[in-house]
Parts: C-alpha cells; structure tokens; sequence
C-alpha cells in the first residue's frame, strides 16, 4: 500500500474491514510526509495536529487502540504546551 493514493482506493473493491485498514495505511502515508515537513518547518502545532489524526485513524479505522490510550490523548490534549 505504500504506492496506493486515496484515487485508487476509491476505485477499489475491497470488504469493509480490508478498506478500513487500507484507508488508515494510505492517508497515514501522506499524514507522515506532511508531519516530515512541519517538523523541518518547526511548526509543531501542524505536527501535533498530524499525531492527533493518526491516533482517531488508528482508533477508528485499524481498531488498534484501547479506552486507557484513548484516555490518555483525550488528557493529553487538554494540557497547555502539548502537542
């Protein structure tokens, strides 16, 4: 999936659980080169923003966090300077 662009996964023909997971795979690509560029530009808010998204994507489509994770970003989110 590493060549795949969010065009070809529209196209695909894929079960439900295969797509989610492909779709996390695909844009966590793309959120990874953007997150590569805001660090060099030492924007960390963009970068922070990126990890936000990663972590719901993760939660969301790949079904890997746990409510203790979940927890944690929810408190950490919340905190002055983080993120």
């Amino acid at each position: 999936l590493r060549d795949a662009t969010p065009d070809m996964l529209s196209r695909a023909t894929l079960e439900p659980r295969i797509r989610s997971r492909a779709e996390h795979v695909i844009f966590e690509n793309l959120r990874t080169q953007e997150g590569a560029e805001a660090l060099a530009n030492h924007d960390l808010a963009a970068f922070g923003a990126l990890m936000y998204e990663s972590h719901a994507s993760l939660r969301d489509l790949y079904e890997v966090s746990c409510q203790e994770l979940d927890l944690l970003v929810e408190i950490a989110r919340k905190q002055p300077g983080v993120h």
